[in-house]
């Protein structure tokens, strides 16, 4: 074996490896413009990303629009219509049920009944010009499942199956509306129209007065290496990467990351 000493003063010295710190700030309208967002809105100052407010829940949307073909449920005595409704969140500081049609003609009153509860409606004028609004109580909404049951005189727009977009198969295996005529005794899902053979759904919605349950945003792809942006020389090597969220409930905030290397 044989033992070779090198003297200290004669070692080679190491690379002297360049470390910096880089930040790469970007703020709310920042993101906004260059993200993919679904569900989130820039606040008016321009500070903030936000959730929207205001919850639509609906199940005729594929069907809904001008028909040339008939489309009407005409309620008189007798007859009631039931509309389902699966509800994520309850709490809400208003309700709106929104009826495509004309419900309380001649000023009749319209009697409803949600989750087995009668609930007066007030009649809180029209939304986009088609649409009557009925303002409630949203005490009555439960987590999940949501009956509401009409009655009285006028007519409801019928968003038809056969008139749903092609590929489409909306709620045909778990029809929401149904109609009865017999006072409450028996309801007919899916076969709705005053001779009962009109499979579709009622153009009835519920609207929430409440901030929407959850948001995305996809960031712009950011070059680690070049945070700033600028010509570059050679490939830097990233040794440590944070990140850091201002504004709003951190506990309620999912980051997921995607990271790609180029050799």
């Amino acid at each position: 074996m044989t033992v070779v000493h090198i003297p200290a003063s004669e070692c080679p010295t190491p690379k002297k490896v360049d470390e910096r710190r880089v930040e790469l700030r970007l703020d709310a309208r920042t993101l906004s413009e260059q993200s993919q967002t679904s569900n989130l809105e820039l606040s008016k100052n321009g500070q903030f990303l936000t959730l929207p407010e205001g919850v639509p829940i609906e199940n005729d949307g594929a069907a809904a629009g001008y028909s040339y073909k008939p489309n009407e449920e005409v309620l008189s005595e007798g007859v009631q219509i039931k509309k389902s409704f699966q509800v994520r969140n309850p709490v809400a500081r208003g309700a709106t049920l929104l009826v495509g049609g004309s419900l309380g003609a001649k000023g009749n009153p319209i009697e409803a009944t949600i989750n087995g509860k009668s609930v007066k409606l007030e009649p809180a004028g029209t939304a986009d010009r088609y649409w009557q609004a009925f303002r409630f109580d949203p005490t009555v909404l439960e987590q999940g499942h949501n009956e509401f049951i009409l009655s009285g005189t006028g007519k409801v727009w019928i968003a038809r199956d056969d008139e749903r977009w092609a590929g489409d198969i909306g709620q045909r295996y778990s029809p929401s509306s149904a109609k009865c005529s017999d006072g409450g005794k028996t309801w007919a899902p899916n076969r709705l129209g005053p001779r009962g053979d009109i499979p579709g759904e009622y153009c009835v919605r519920l609207y929430l007065d409440q901030f929407a349950d959850h948001g995305v945003l996809i960031s712009p792809v950011i070059d680690l290496g070049n945070l700033a942006q600028n010509p570059v020389s050679c490939q830097p090597q990233v040794a440590k990467v944070r990140a850091y969220f201002t504004g709003g409930n951190k506990e309620f905030i999912d980051v997921g990351r995607s990271i790609r290397h180029d050799l």
